[in-house]
């Protein structure tokens, strides 16, 4: 497991561009890209702690499986170009020799074999198989009646928004007043896979689950791959927290960046100039350097959200303040540190989610599972244990409607739960496509972000990703 940023200081210098970062927490290092030339030492201590603890449990549970002694991958990572060398280059030998597998087969072998074993399909002449037909032919499952909801937030959280990869606070935070008044729903779990964002935004989803709560109705927050800083603060008002062990969250910190480009202006040789009638309405010019006011006016706002973070965070987790601050500052954890240091309930994925949201409806009917709250005064349908689990769909094209109904219907069929679940490895094929990608991905955010309403704003966003 590794993570490497690019950093542009040099760049920004010749380009005449200076960014102002203000932040809060020494480990708060989703801004350093943009001021350095390369990580701090907190940074780097912060992610070899996540990042060393994610491969321990990644080699142990292998070697667990395989029934290898322990530290026997690190043992054959530090000999692997030998190891290869020896075999003439055959990757597939080398695993095999290394016990990672039980044998090789060709394809044509493993196609007879899976005829022999398996059910025959005499249409096809092949194994029994499903495909891409029967999936979508099966019809959605029926969701009418009492229900347990759940909604995924995925992506970046901005103040409003809709699309691929954007949480909008705005739009969350109406849906789940929606789900609230929806008499049906009974309990509802957020999928949260996000890195944080606007501060704003994400502070609109906590108040948003905390009225839902208000009702008398469950919130259990299911971690995804990343849930830190803002994706951290809207977890705060759920009756429980889940993470998966390898998931990424944490971040506890806030930082503003107010770029100015008075040395490109230069560079240029084009001038500005105008009347205001008070210093403030060109506090944010950006073709001018910051002014010195301005930058006391931001660095009190971002104290401030870091001080309602904290104390949130406090509240939520039945800690003390400074018993925060000590895990805070910004810092990154995965899952199962999190679980040690109190961040979160319990690790498990969604299923663990579900059943936990079904066990507080249980606990709050007296364990029988079917009266409903006594203030709603009305009996519900089902037995907690046996209640639906339904998606609630954010607004989406015909494309895409039909693409989650065809989703939906191949994991109804075949069953495949583990899909919902966080990914335990990728394999980057082309180094040089993921650097294109890494340039296009973070030119992508800054250029949104600097035409955004928010791009003032204090953000609780951490670019804490780590690729296998």
């Amino acid at each position: 497991f590794g993570r490497r940023r690019n950093y542009y200081r040099d760049a920004l210098d010749r380009l005449g561009i200076t960014p102002h970062l203000i932040r809060v927490g020494a480990y708060k290092s989703a801004g350093e890209a943009w001021v350095a030339n390369r990580p701090s030492k907190q940074a780097l201590e912060a992610e070899a702690h996540v990042i060393d603890d994610l491969w321990k449990r990644y080699s142990s549970d292998i070697e667990s499986a395989r029934k290898l002694p322990q530290g026997h991958l690190d043992a054959l990572m530090a000999s692997l170009p030998q190891a290869l060398a020896q075999t003439g280059g055959d990757a597939g030998k080398l695993a095999s020799d290394w016990q990672l597998v039980d044998g090789l087969i060709p394809y044509p072998d493993l196609r007879e074999r899976l005829i022999r074993e398996g059910v025959k399909e005499e249409s096809y002449r092949s194994f029994r198989q499903v495909n891409s037909k029967a999936y979508a032919a099966l019809k959605p499952a029926q969701t009418g009646g009492d229900h347990i909801g759940i909604l995924v937030l995925e992506g970046e959280i901005r103040e409003r928004g809709k699309g691929a990869q954007v949480i909008g606070g705005r739009e969350a935070a109406e849906k789940i007043r929606k789900a609230a008044d929806d008499d049906k729903l009974k309990a509802l779990v957020i999928r949260v896979d996000s890195p944080g964002g606007s501060a704003v935004g994400s502070e609109f989803i906590r108040q948003a689950l905390e009225r839902f709560r208000q009702r008398g109705k469950p919130v259990v927050i299911s971690m995804g791959d990343l849930a830190a800083s803002g994706g951290y603060w809207i977890s705060l008002s759920a009756d429980r927290i889940i993470a998966h062990p390898n998931t990424i969250t944490g971040s506890i910190g806030v930082f503003g960046l107010l770029p100015t480009a008075q040395g490109l202006m230069d560079k240029l040789s084009i001038r500005t100039g105008g009347y205001q009638s008070h210093w403030l309405a060109g506090g944010f010019d950006p073709r001018v350097d910051l002014d010195p006011r301005m930058k006391s006016l931001v660095e009190s706002r971002i104290q401030h959200i870091y001080k309602d973070f904290i104390e949130l965070s406090a509240k939520a987790r039945g800690q003390s303040v400074a018993q925060i601050e000590q895990v805070a500052q910004g810092r990154i954890w995965s899952g199962a540190q999190a679980k040690t240091h109190q961040l979160v309930d319990e690790l498990g994925g969604l299923d663990a989610a579900v059943a936990a949201a079904r066990k507080m409806l249980a606990d709050a009917d007296g364990g029988n599972g079917n009266k409903n709250n006594e203030a709603k005064g009305k009996q519900r349908e089902k037995p907690a244990r046996t209640l639906q689990v339904r998606y609630l769909q954010a607004d989406a094209s015909w494309f895409g409607e039909k693409l989650k109904r065809w989703f939906r219907s191949m994991l109804q069929l075949s069953g495949l739960r583990g899909l919902l679940e966080p990914s335990a490895a990728m394999v980057h094929q082309d180094p040089f496509q993921d650097l294109l990608v890494d340039l296009y991905r973070e030119g992508r955010w800054a250029a949104q972000w600097l035409r955004s309403e928010e791009r003032w704003s204090a953000q609780a966003h951490c670019f804490c990703s780590v690729e296998p």
